[in-house]
C-alpha cells in the first residue's frame, strides 16, 4: 500500500490522469499470478517503474549466492580437470560447448515462445475480463447517480492494496475516477477478476 501511495505521490497535482492509470494498473497486476504479473509489468511499466517492492538486502544476498555458486562450480570443474588429465578436460569442454550452443539456439527460442506467445495468449482473456468488470463497475456507479460505496466493509477488496489506497481519504486519489471505480469494487468482482478468462 505504501508503494502505491508513493507512486501516486510522485505525480504532480495536475497529473490526475497518470494517477488514475497507475492506480488501475496496480489493481490489475494484483489479480494475476507472479509469473503473469512479471510479463504484464513489462507491458504496463516499460521504463522499469513497478509497484512490486524488492528487498535490497534479500536481493543482494540471493545474487551473491548465485555468483559465488558459479565461481565454486568453475573452480571445482577446473580442479577436476587438472586431477583427471587433459583428455577428460577436453572432452568436458567439448560437451560444455555443445550444450551452450544448444542452449543459445534452441532454449532461447523455446523460452521466447513460452514467455511471450503462449503467456500472452493465456493472459489476454483474463485481462479482457478485468476490463469488462471495471467497465461494468464504472457504468453501475454512473447509473446509480454517483453513490460511492467506500464505507462498506468487504474482505477481499480490503486485502487489495490498490483498493485500500482508493478507499483511504488521501489527497492523491480522493476525487479521481479510477479511485472511485476501485472503491466500488466488491468481493464478487475481485473473485471474477481472478477467475474469469483463465
Amino acid at each position: 500500500m505504501k508503494m502505491i501511495t508513493n507512486l501516486l505521490r510522485s505525480y504532480g497535482n495536475n497529473e490526475i490522469d497518470k494517477r488514475n492509470i497507475a492506480l488501475t494498473r496496480s489493481f490489475i497486476l494484483e489479480q494475476f499470478t507472479s509469473f503473469k504479473r512479471y510479463i504484464l509489468a513489462k507491458e504496463f511499466f516499460p521504463t522499469g517503474h513497478t509497484v512490486i517492492y524488492v528487498r535490497p538486502i534479500l536481493w543482494l544476498l540471493a545474487s551473491s549466492f548465485v555468483i559465488l555458486t558459479m565461481f565454486f562450480f568453475l573452480y571445482w570443474t577446473l580442479n577436476w580437470g587438472v586431477k583427471n588429465g587433459g583428455t577428460t578436460l577436453n572432452a568436458w569442454g567439448m560437451n560444455f560447448l555443445i550444450s551452450f550452443i544448444q542452449s543459445l539456439i534452441w532454449l532461447q527460442i523455446v523460452e521466447f515462445y513460452i514467455n511471450y506467445l503462449v503467456l500472452r495468449l493465456a493472459i489476454r482473456p483474463q485481462l479482457m475480463a478485468i476490463k469488462r468488470i471495471l467497465h461494468q463497475t464504472a457504468v453501475n456507479y454512473i447509473q446509480n447517480e454517483h453513490n460511492d460505496v467506500k464505507s462498506d466493509i468487504q474482505v477481499l477488496s480490503s486485502l487489495s492494496p490498490a483498493c485500500r489506497v482508493a478507499r483511504n481519504n488521501n489527497k492523491y486519489c480522493n476525487n479521481s475516477f479510477g479511485a472511485i471505480v476501485l472503491r466500488n469494487i466488491n468481493d464478487r468482482d475481485i473473485i471474477r477478476c481472478q477467475t474469469e478468462g483463465k
